[in-house]
């Protein structure tokens, strides 16, 4: 859903409490309690997603850098035993 992402956080804020406000006149207090609740269980399992995901990218880009900086290290000590055999 990338619309939420070229929202403005103002305009987003703005939008969540004229929802909140629209379904807290339609709704019972108990029916608002129930879908309150819903609806923060169903954003904290999203961020809970959104949280592994992002683990996940990052270990796995550890490595890579972790290689590249590897051969680095290795450039630098070949190019310096090169100097001293006056290659």
């Amino acid at each position: 859903m990338a619309v939420f992402t070229e929202i403005p956080s103002d305009e987003l804020a703005g939008l969540s409490l004229i929802i909140a406000i629209w379904v807290s006149k339609i709704l019972t207090i108990e029916e608002l309690n129930v879908f309150g609740n819903f609806i923060v269980a169903v954003g904290s399992i999203i961020l809970t997603i959104a949280a592994q995901e992002e683990a996940l990218k990052t270990k796995m880009e550890e490595p890579e850098e972790d290689i590249k900086k590897q051969i680095k290290e290795l450039e630098k000590k070949m190019n310096l035993m090169q100097e001293r055999i006056g290659l």
